[in-house]
């Protein structure tokens, strides 16, 4: 008959002594503060700082482009469409003949609203692709003026039978700059100092 109540004894204080573990576990665990936690993340930030920045500035453009374009399309809506002041593309004309993709470049190129002044301009640039210099240099109309002519002569980037071509329709005075000129492709300056010398003149 004793042995009952030791057995329920026994199972209270087993379960006095259990008791402390299972409240122990219930406490929530403490947040680690930023301080403790900043040189970590400090030290998974750092190799990567680059690519952050230039992951904000995208964001930054996106933002701006956002706020540009509504009003970009009202100008072109407002003037160039409905005015029809068409000489208001030519500032982005200019941008897209410098443009690297050659097919985006030779379609800007080809704008029937572009000037002799702007021609003569890209004729002497050394900033176009070779596809728009021959382009130019193709294009009877515009070789007429005699800047282009000038201009694709002394651009290294003129095809050599083009140049030659157009150094006979050169002065004197240009063809003795183009001779000495060290930017000039060696045939191009040859055939300068050649025109010359069958002048009678160096």
């Amino acid at each position: 008959m004793s042995i009952a109540p030791s057995r329920a004894g026994a199972r209270a204080t087993g379960s006095s002594e259990r008791t402390p573990r299972g409240g122990a576990a219930a406490t929530p665990e403490k947040k680690p503060s930023l301080r403790a936690v900043w040189p970590m993340v400090r030290k998974l930030i750092t190799p990567r700082r680059g690519m952050l920045a230039l992951g904000f500035l995208l964001m930054a453009v996106n933002r701006v482009t956002g706020l540009v374009l509504p009003a970009s399309t009202k100008w072109l809506i407002d003037d160039v469409i409905g005015k029809r002041e068409v000489q208001l593309l030519l500032p982005l004309v200019a941008l897209l003949v410098r443009d690297r993709n050659k097919l985006v470049a030779s379609a800007a190129i080809r704008n029937p609203k572009i000037g002799d002044a702007e021609i003569e301009g890209y004729a002497r640039s050394r900033q176009l692709s070779d596809e728009v210099i021959r382009i130019i240099s193709n294009n009877r109309q515009w070789t007429r003026n005699y800047g282009v002519k000038r201009g694709l002569v002394m651009n290294p980037k003129c095809p050599s039978g083009s140049a030659i071509k157009f150094l006979n329709f050169l002065t004197d005075r240009d063809l003795g700059a183009i001779m000495r000129s060290r930017d000039v492709p060696g045939p191009i300056s040859s055939q300068a100092r050649r025109i010359l010398a069958r002048k009678g003149k160096k």
